[in-house]
């Protein structure tokens, strides 16, 4: 989780093997489990990889998972 009126943009590092393909999803509310939004799907050339959320110095928390694209 993200604190509230964080001012800087996050970044989240995120590993895994190389030609994997993952989801990066964020939530602001953790009640709702259908909540998650898919923010973007990166293929990893090579691990670790830094993703820079584009909204995550809003200021509200939020919340992220990686998942593996099926």
């Amino acid at each position: 989780m993200i604190p509230p009126g964080a001012d800087s943009p996050v970044i989240l590092t995120i590993g895994g093997a190389v030609g994997t393909t993952l989801q990066v999803l964020v939530s602001s509310d953790l009640s709702n489990p259908g909540g998650w939004t898919v923010l973007t799907n990166i293929t990893l050339t090579s691990s670790p990889v830094s993703f820079a959320d584009p909204g995550g110095s809003l200021p509200s928390s939020r919340y992220y998972r990686v998942l593996q694209s099926q």
